[in-house]
C-alpha cells in the first residue's frame, strides 16, 4: 500500500504518537498498525 499522505515524524515525537497520526491518516486504530 502506498502512502496517500506524506507522513513523517515530528522532531521529538514519540513512536506511539507517530503511529497514532499515521493510523488516523488511514482511518485506522494505532493497534491495527502494530499488529502488522
Amino acid at each position: 500500500m502506498e502512502a496517500v499522505l506524506p507522513v513523517v515524524p515530528v522532531t521529538g515525537e514519540t513512536t506511539w504518537s507517530f503511529l497514532q497520526r499515521v493510523a488516523a491518516a488511514y482511518r485506522l486504530q494505532a493497534g491495527d498498525l502494530t499488529a502488522w
